[in-house]
């Protein structure tokens, strides 16, 4: 590793993000909880604990336990009202199971932000018939 004379490494330039001009903008890129993105034939996944997910959920369509899986599903929580923005809430992975919708999202680390979306999600009358499975290293568990 090599240092320069500002204290930035090697490793941190690789990192660096730049301008349409080449300079250094001193933001780096990357996830901040350390999550590599990973790539499954033409499909990017934001970590490779999701893309290990898809090829499981994958295998399990293949054998006829899922069916009609999609990847990041998008969901409307709050309707957009006058000047405001409507918000969404994104799952990794949609399904049906044993004739029941299913909603999937994988999380390495469970933030405020995921938690609010995820009640939000939730709280709507349409979900009531419908299966939210926070799936993480622990195993899965059902909403």
């Amino acid at each position: 590793m090599t240092f320069f004379a500002n204290g930035v490494t090697t490793a941190i330039m690789r990192k660096m993000s730049y301008d349409k001009e080449g300079n250094m903008t001193g933001k780096t890129t990357g996830n901040k909880y350390r999550a590599a993105k990973a790539t499954i034939g033409d499909i990017t996944f934001d970590s490779l604990f999701e893309a290990q997910r898809w090829l499981e959920l994958k295998m399990l369509e293949k054998a006829g336990a899922i069916q009609d899986l999609r990847r990041q599903v998008r969901f409307e929580i709050i309707p957009k009202t006058g000047r405001n923005r409507a918000h969404h809430y994104t799952a990794d992975f949609a399904y049906t199971e044993n004739g029941k919708a299913v909603v999937e999202d994988v999380k390495g680390v469970r933030t405020r932000d995921y938690l609010l979306r995820r009640d939000l999600l939730l709280a709507l009358p349409f979900f009531a018939h419908m299966v939210f499975r926070e799936y993480t290293r622990n195993g899965a568990k059902d909403y």
